[in-house]
């Protein structure tokens, strides 16, 4: 058996002049969680100033009493006494009692299922819900507006906070805002590469309890965290958090940790920590003679550096973290595999994007084999040539243009005893790099000329034919609205095939195959369609053209 006495005193009904000649209350007492109710009446007077109210509520003993009434003056004005909280076993009512008023607070928007434990707080006020315990509860506080707290516990035993500024006479407690899985990884090859102990990793969760984890070489594997949405409306969301990492070097790397500092996440549901605080640059262990040199050119925080490999960057020291930008530069002189030529250059090749912290430069260069026979020669017939090579790139990118040339023998003589030659060189892309031969066809004591750049690798030569080219010059296209541009070439003579091409800013000359029969130049068609940045299409086109060289103009004036 329980009993509960509340104590009722009237304020305000004695003394010569009372204030007050009557007070009316109507109390109730509720226990949501046992669903048990108990009402009140009573009237305080001068002659009855007090009341008490005495009762058994069985196991209900977690409730609270509720009130309101009316208060009369001496001539019989009314004024109201809104709903109140009792605060305690003693209620005072009447004059110089502050005003108060009820505030129900409920976590009706709660879903139990990943929630165990809200840990609330009004105006200094505690309240607790839970998964068992989640009915609304009633507070007595001033009429102002009231401060209020709110964290929740998460199965998980993360936690979320809130906060605001309520209004009586309800304070619904807010759901949890949206969870959206981040995933952060680290760049795993890195830790084999370079010299990183470990990546300590921690994420700021808005309103929610911050993500940690330590990223090292037995731990490479991505981590995913939670992070709630924020707020930007009442119905909508938006992903908003920070991150930041401290990279740790092994000891005898002698470097300082890296800390990334605070970074925004800026919405992204996947991170790569790829800026680590250093960025190596590294020669490959087999380098043909033929490369003297590999240097680094990047860009960072809108300054060009220059670097000759291999070479260690530091962040805040060589560059700036954040946006890096490189270009690998191949000093080439030297003579050819079989020592029959020479070879001298640059080329230029762009880096990774987004660029790497571990480079390791390759050899950009292949062997080309290119050979050139003589067929249906007399006894007393023969070609005498010399040899030269040629390759260009990145016409469309002035500060990055690049080529190699390259002398082959000089006195080179076929004849029926010696119909051929076979000469090999390096080059970056055996599809575009040309071999020039130079030289003459005797035939009956009769000389023809001839001066032939061509990208096959086989090439013939009879007393009636000679290899002829087109040379296709794009460097004078406008990259700046065009993305790419495709050409076909097709010659009128047998066998009369068409020669596809595709055009880039980082493309060099390219040539187009044919052959010369009796001293007759080679008639060709050409269409070039350019591919513009916005999506259209534009066209060039000619028929009949004789010029060995083909420069395509900058823009296509035809509708595609």
């Amino acid at each position: 058996m329980a009993n509960i006495l509340y104590r009722i005193v009237g304020h305000g009904l004695d003394g010569d002049t009372p204030p007050l000649s009557l007070i009316v209350l109507n109390l109730v007492y509720l226990d949501t969680e046992h669903n048990y109710c108990a009402n009140h009446w009573c009237a305080l007077t001068a002659e009855h100033p007090q009341d008490t109210w005495h009762f058994d509520p069985g196991p209900a003993t977690a409730g609270v009493v509720l009130y309101d009434g009316q208060q009369f003056g001496p001539t019989g004005e009314v004024t109201p006494i809104p709903l109140t909280v009792a605060d305690g076993t003693t209620i005072q009512v009447g004059t110089g009692v502050p005003a108060t008023i009820a505030v129900t607070v409920t976590p009706l928007l709660i879903d139990w299922s990943w929630v165990t434990r809200v840990d609330a707080e009004l105006a200094g006020h505690p309240l607790t819900f839970t998964a068992a315990s989640h009915t609304a509860r009633w507070l007595s506080l001033p009429a102002a507006d009231y401060p209020w707290t709110a964290t929740y516990t998460l199965n998980d035993g993360s936690t979320w906070e809130q906060s605001g500024a309520g209004s009586p006479p309800l304070l619904v407690l807010p759901a949890l805002p949206p969870v959206t899985p981040v995933t952060f990884s680290p760049v795993a090859d890195y830790f084999e590469t370079l010299p990183i102990e470990s990546i300590a990793l921690s994420v700021t969760n808005p309103g929610g309890s911050p993500g940690h984890s330590i990223f090292n070489p037995g731990h490479t594997q991505p981590w995913s965290t939670g992070i709630f949405q924020t707020a930007i409306s009442p119905v909508a969301w938006r992903l908003d958090y920070r991150y930041r990492y401290v990279v740790t070097f092994k000891p005898d790397a002698g470097l300082q940790p890296f800390d990334s500092g605070e970074i925004n996440g800026l919405g992204a549901t996947s991170v790569t920590l790829d800026e680590v605080g250093i960025r190596d640059f590294v020669l490959a262990d087999q380098m043909p003679s033929l490369i003297q040199s590999v240097s680094v050119h990047y860009e960072s925080d809108g300054k060009r550096e220059k670097s000759a490999l291999p070479v260690r960057l530091v962040a805040r020291r060589n560059y700036t973290p954040g946006l890096f930008s490189y270009w690998l530069e191949y000093t080439i002189s030297g003579e050819t595999p079989d020592s029959s030529g020479e070879e001298t250059g640059t080329v230029f090749q762009p880096g990774a994007q987004p660029a790497l912290a571990f480079v390791r430069a390759v050899s950009p260069l292949q062997e080309k084999s290119v050979r050139l026979t003589a067929h249906k020669l007399g006894a007393g017939d023969q070609v005498q040539l010399a040899l030269s090579t040629s390759e260009s790139g990145n016409l469309g990118i002035p500060s990055w243009q690049w080529a190699i040339q390259g002398t082959g023998p000089g006195n080179v003589i076929l004849d029926r005893t010696h119909p051929s030659i076979t000469y090999r060189y390096l080059v970056v892309d055996p599809d575009c790099a040309a071999t020039s031969f130079t030289g003459t066809l005797q035939v009956d004591d009769e000389l023809t000329p001839f001066d032939v750049p061509t990208a096959a690798v086989s090439v013939d030569i009879t007393p009636h034919t000679l290899p002829a080219s087109v040379t296709l010059d794009p460097s004078r296209i406008d990259w700046s609205v065009n993305e790419h541009v495709k050409v076909t070439i097709t010659f009128t003579n047998p066998p009369g095939d068409g020669q596809d091409f595709t055009l880039t800013r980082a493309s060099g000359y390219e040539y187009a195959s044919s052959t010369s029969v009796d001293g007759v130049t080679p008639i060709y068609d050409y269409i070039a369609f350019y591919y513009l940045a916005d999506g259209t299409t534009r066209i060039e086109s000619a028929d009949n053209q004789t010029s060995m060289l083909l420069v395509l103009p900058p823009r296509g004036t035809g509708q595609g």
